[in-house]
């Protein structure tokens, strides 16, 4: 960069950096605390919203814990519905006790029976019927996997993924 460049490059920049931090400065003096109310405005909503935090730890099937769980998804489906997206929506419960999981399928299916359920994890008999997407590993039994094709085992629109990718789907 040669030297006239850089001079032109300061002739530039140094009125526009003085007339900011002048500004600045004047803005600050002789702006009141109502010259600029619709920033109080955010700053009430971001002091209402940081530091007011609840975390709590409800135990599976308590009051607090199904309350907030039935309202969550009363309004989910209620947005699921208006967008027409409910029918393609699948709740996902991974990886939990089978408690946990039938407990979970109870407590959405009591808002809606409408509610589909996917399911990854150990294998249990129980969740044939309460689940509508089950992903397992092998430890699943092979009358399993092979009945699927004659539709003997589990009701029509259930799919079965084992970890060796064997997939059958109406």
């Amino acid at each position: 960069m040669t030297t006239r460049t850089r001079f032109a490059i300061i002739l530039i920049t140094a009125p526009v950096l003085a007339f900011a931090v002048v500004g600045g400065l004047l803005g600050k003096t002789m702006g009141g605390q109502e010259t600029y109310p619709h920033l109080r405005v955010f700053d009430d909503v971001f002091t209402l919203t940081t530091g007011n935090y609840v975390w709590a730890n409800w135990p599976l099937g308590s009051a607090e814990h199904t309350s907030f769980w039935k309202a969550a998804l009363a309004d989910l489906r209620t947005h699921l519905e208006q967008r027409g997206w409910f029918q393609k929506t699948y709740l996902e419960v991974n990886e939990r006790s089978l408690e946990d999981t039938l407990r979970s399928v109870r407590l959405a299916r009591s808002d809606s029976p409408r509610w589909k359920f996917t399911y990854a994890g150990k294998y249990h008999g129980e969740l044939v019927d309460a689940i509508d997407d089950l992903r397992f590993a092998l430890d699943a039994p092979h009358r399993l996997l092979c009945g699927r094709r004659s539709g003997d085992i589990l009701p029509r629109r259930r799919r079965l993924l084992a970890s060796d990718q064997v997939t059958h789907s109406d």
